[in-house]
């Protein structure tokens, strides 16, 4: 029996059996880091490449490691993550 198998079929035990790389936190936090580490050299203090005149919600940065993290758990979609 697989360890995906066993996940379903011991539901009071879920979240041993569970991967961190499902979770879409989990994956932004360390995508951010990454992000980070790899365009730091081209980065203002605020985390973007370009300085803006409004401070955006989101840095650079940021958005990179989410639209990465939604890729690496199957969200196909941006629309998924922004609301209308």
């Amino acid at each position: 029996m697989h360890n995906t198998d066993i996940q379903y079929i011991k539901s009071d035990n879920l979240h041993i059996f569970t991967s961190d790389m499902h979770n879409l936190k989990t994956n932004f936090d360390k995508f951010f880091n990454i992000t980070k580490s790899v365009f730091k050299d081209r980065l203002n203090k605020s985390e973007n490449f370009f300085s803006y005149p409004n401070i955006p919600k989101l840095s650079d940065c940021e958005i990179i490691a989410l639209s990465v993290s939604g890729e690496s758990i199957s969200i196909d979609s941006d629309n998924y993550f922004w609301k209308t």
